[in-house]
């Protein structure tokens, strides 16, 4: 991989320096770059070497399995430095260590800088880094915040402003001097490795940037010492990247998320101005995803989530409920050892610990297995099945594993008895609403860049005319969830007569199914072809008509489906949860499992 010589330009208030890569194998695409953009007040006092992008070079060209040749001078102490840092990574994640080869040393710079700099974002991680220098005879204090701005892709344009406007505030009451930086670094990074492998090496290229102004870089922990997945940003990682005239800090490794909060709690500024949430809505925190009920729960144990003004509008303390429903999402888990942290700290019989538990992918009640839906109407599969399960005697940890679905030997997912009355009435609603169909969805989880769901609306477009289309898009994390929530996701569903969705293979989704009933529209599955031709084969009857291929899709008619649907219905409202739930675990052995 070749690596050219920084360029340098301005535009308005801003100062860029961007580098041109190449790969040996073309696995890049040609003339590509990255650009990273200061204020302009900077102009003069930034390093134009080709050392502060040694980092990213090593690491995309390790990941690439290429060596990596710099057309412009680089300090040889980071280019030594690359070797040890590349192969610990290589280490961790099966990469070759790249060799890096530099044209010359760099001339001896005019300036040197003496500032700290502290990589910022007003997480709980930077903001306990903070405090602790600046209250802590002992250490350096900070004199720079630096802000690194694009790389969180769920960010719109007007939410990453608001959120760099916050910081500059931040900034100005703490009497510190923050440094906004701005880059598309992920657009060529991303398609070739994570960014949880990728974003310490990026953090500091932006930093070493800044040598004329900072002698010390330093990164908050994520990780404590006794919890360190391997991690772009590490404990053994980080310092490896100085070069001869910046040292790199990793900071606090030693507390743990709980701990961090208790420093935290210390400060209103803090208190008011955390920031943790990455979904990319709002630059407020949402309360609802992972990482908030996770920091809410930290503040929670320490006794200051009521002082946490961060969190205001979240509307309540985290519940095991919220908790719980995380655990029905698709790969919500995001990392377990942070919820491990939580688990050390909470008592082990308290309902808040057991469904953190819970969400580790351990329950302690029935395993279910069903397709991975996110609830985006109503309650989630889990919640369902432990809630018919409390209406009979069978104990919910002695279950065992619950396989839901409408085939044989499958647990059909119908309405508790309770709910029959109010499934009929929105069914009867289906004739008079005038929208054809809705299709509603939350974000691909697994990141796979499939445009399945967005075909299958130009193609109900198609068929029967506009209706209503809400996709989140694909998922930059593992927490996504929809923006909008299910009180008005209900309201698109009894608004519509049908409501559809895309399955590549398996069985009919019983969440799908059952949401849709519920709100009075007709559950239709698509697939492909073969597939939906074997599925159907499968099924009852009633619930067969409810899966088609794309080419079926016409056969069907909005304003003309009340068949189908009353079908369905019947079908589905035959028992009850707490009767086919109930009459199964009957047969399951007090301990154990089946399958």
């Amino acid at each position: 991989m070749r690596v050219h010589a920084p360029t340098l330009s301005v535009e308005g208030e801003r100062i860029s320096v961007s580098v041109g890569f190449e790969s040996d194998r073309e696995t890049i695409a040609p003339a590509s770059s990255i650009t990273i953009g200061f204020p302009r007040r900077l102009a003069g006092r930034l390093d134009l070497s080709a050392t502060p992008w040694v980092p990213i070079a090593a690491v995309l060209a390790a990941a690439l399995s290429e060596d990596v040749d710099l057309d412009a001078p680089a300090d040889p102490v980071v280019v030594e430095a690359a070797a040890a840092a590349t192969g610990l990574m290589a280490s961790w994640w099966g990469w070759r260590a790249p060799r890096v080869r530099a044209t010359a040393q760099p001339t001896d710079p005019a300036e040197t800088g003496r500032g700290h700099g502290l990589f910022f974002t007003r997480g709980i991680d930077s903001w306990s880094s903070y405090l602790e220098l600046q209250n802590d005879p002992a250490e350096r204090s900070v004199t720079h915040l630096l802000s690194v701005f694009g790389v969180n892709p769920a960010r719109t344009a007007s939410v990453e402003a608001s959120i760099r406007q916050r910081t500059k505030t931040v900034a100005c009451a703490l009497g510190v001097e923050l440094i906004d930086i701005e880059t598309d670094v992920r657009s060529l990074i991303d398609p070739h490795l994570p960014w949880e492998q990728s974003h310490g090496a990026v953090l500091l290229t932006c930093g070493l940037i800044l040598a004329p102004v900072l002698d010390r870089l330093t990164i908050a922990s994520s990780w404590t010492l006794d919890d360190s997945p391997p991690w772009g940003s590490h404990v053994d990682l980080d310092p490896l990247w100085h070069t001869s005239r910046v040292e790199v800090i990793h900071h606090l490794a030693a507390l743990d998320r709980v701990e961090k909060a208790t420093i935290i709690a210390r400060d209103p500024l803090a208190m008011e101005s955390l920031h943790v949430c990455w979904e990319g809505a709002a630059a407020t925190n949402c309360g609802r995803c992972v990482k908030c009920l996770r920091t809410m729960t930290c503040f929670s144990l320490v006794g200051a989530l009521a002082r946490c003004a961060a969190f205001d509008d979240a509307g309540q303390p985290p519940t095991a409920d919220a908790v719980t429903a995380l655990a029905d999402r698709p790969s919500t888990v995001e990392h377990p050892e942070y919820v491990r942290q939580l688990l050390a700290h909470l008592p082990a019989d308290d309902a808040l610990a057991r469904a953190w538990q819970r969400h580790l992918g351990e329950p302690d009640g029935p395993v279910i297995v069903a397709p991975p839906t996110t609830a985006v109407a109503g309650p989630s599969l889990r919640s369902r099945v432990e809630g018919a399960l409390a209406a009979t005697d069978q104990p919910a940890g002695d279950v065992g594993e619950v396989v839901v679905g409408w085939e044989d030997g499958m647990i059909p997912l119908r309405p508790v008895a309770a709910k029959r009355r109010e499934v009929l009435a929105a069914v009867a609603t289906n004739r008079r609403r005038s929208l054809g169909w809705v299709l509603v969805e939350p974000a691909d989880p697994l990141v796979t860049n499939d445009f399945s769901a967005s075909a299958l609306a130009d193609l109900a477009d198609a068929c029967w005319g506009p209706g209503i289309c809400y996709l989140t898009g694909i998922g930059w994390a593992a927490d996504q969830r929809p923006v909008i929530g299910p009180v008005a996701i209900a309201r698109m569903l009894r608004a519509a007569r049908i409501r559809l969705w895309w399955r590549a293979e398996g069985t009919l989704d019983p969440l799908r199914l059952i949401e849709s009933l519920e709100h009075g529209c007709l559950p239709v599955q698509v697939m492909p072809g073969p597939e939906a031709e074997l599925l159907r084969s499968r099924l009852p009857g009633a619930l067969a008509d409810l899966v088609l291929s794309g080419d079926d899709l016409a056969s069907i008619d909005p304003r003309a489906c009340d068949h189908l649907l009353d079908r369905a219905a019947s079908w589905m409202l035959r028992g009850s949860a707490e009767r086919d739930l109930g009459g199964m675990a009957a047969q399951w052995p007090s301990a154990g499992t089946r399958g």
